[in-house]
C-alpha cells in the first residue's frame, strides 16, 4: 500500500468523465476559473471551504470536501 498521495482528485477525474465534461466545461459547471480548478485537480492548491462546498453541491455530492485532503491511512 503506497503513502504517497494521489497526483489528482480521484473523485473529481471520476466525475468529469462519467458527466463527459472537459476541464474547462468543469470548471465553468463547478463557477471557478479554469486555472483554478487545475490547481484543485492536480492537488497543487485546496478549494476554500465556500469553494469546497459549491463543488460538493454542484456534483450532489459525488465529490466531497474531503477528497481535497487525501487521507493518512
Amino acid at each position: 500500500m503506497s503513502t504517497e498521495p494521489k497526483l489528482v482528485v480521484e473523485s473529481l477525474a471520476e466525475y468529469r468523465a462519467e458527466e463527459g465534461l472537459t476541464l474547462p466545461e468543469l470548471a465553468e459547471h463547478l463557477g471557478v476559473a479554469y486555472h483554478t480548478l487545475i490547481a484543485y485537480y492536480y492537488r497543487q492548491r485546496r478549494p476554500s471551504p465556500e469553494v469546497g462546498f459549491r463543488i460538493e453541491e454542484s456534483t450532489n455530492g459525488r465529490v466531497s470536501m474531503r477528497d481535497f485532503y487525501p487521507s493518512a491511512s
